[in-house]
């Protein structure tokens, strides 16, 4: 029996972290990142620097979101918010007063469900300047499986594969991407590659600054016409 309790509580958890961290790392060095040649800092003022870096790259795109549209709590999970469209048309909005600084490569961790139809957050890492243009003119964004290059109202769709939903049915993914959006890898929840993506290889050079040309994101979301969309995790920490 103790032996049974142990192997429950203490080597299974062990285990899965191992797994974990041996998917994650290995994710990491497909877009040149290399923890493992980074030297552990013991100088106080070295320390500092990499916490104000990680302190001013940290952003939690769950308040953002609200102030786009009126939500609503669920009790899905603590944190989770709700979005209803109730319209017959597609509802979408950026978050323009919140400009996100990208200080370098960055893990974005988004969790969230639909229902009656499709919702997606978007990071947009161009926005032009409010005009008579269409929407799409000059604006790069990635609908999480689609990106649009600001030429055209086309897409382009960057993932087929299917993703496994969890056991509440909500779906989460983590994105990691280099300094300008040139290259991303997209994991399940526990670090198993889902894909890794050259976006020019991918686009046919579509874009060449890559997907933040201007070192920073805005925030935005499109949901789909009487859909809702529930978002219980959505935020981006640096890699250094």
């Amino acid at each position: 029996m103790f032996k049974k309790v142990f192997f429950t509580f203490i080597l299974i958890p062990i285990v899965a972290i191992g797994l974990f961290s041996i998917n994650y790392f290995y994710n990491l060095n497909k877009i040149g990142i290399s923890p493992f040649g980074l030297k552990f800092q013991t100088d106080s003022t070295a320390l500092l620097l990499k916490s104000q870096t990680i302190s001013k790259g940290y952003f939690d795109g769950i308040p953002i979101i609200e102030k786009i549209t009126p939500t609503l709590n669920c009790t899905l999970t603590s944190r989770c918010i709700e979005i209803k469209n109730t319209q017959d048309n597609d509802v979408g909005g950026v978050n323009k007063d919140v400009v996100v600084p990208i200080v370098g490569p960055f893990m974005l961790k988004v969790t969230m469900r639909n229902e009656n139809g499709g919702g997606v957050v978007s990071l947009i890492g161009a926005l032009p300047e409010p005009s008579t243009a269409p929407w799409w003119q000059d604006r790069i964004t990635l609908d999480m499986v689609a990106l649009f290059d600001g030429k055209s109202p086309e897409s382009v769709k960057i993932l087929s594969e299917k993703i496994e939903l969890n056991d509440s049915g909500f779906l989460s993914v983590q994105l990691i991407f280099d300094t300008h959006g040139k290259k991303l890898i997209l994991t399940d929840r526990l670090g198993y590659l889902i894909k890794s993506i050259d976006i020019n290889k991918e686009t046919g050079d579509r874009f060449p600054d890559g997907l933040f040309p201007y070192g920073g994101l805005n925030l935005g979301l499109n949901i789909a016409p009487n859909a809702k969309l529930f978002i219980s995790e959505f935020y981006g920490v640096p890699i250094l």
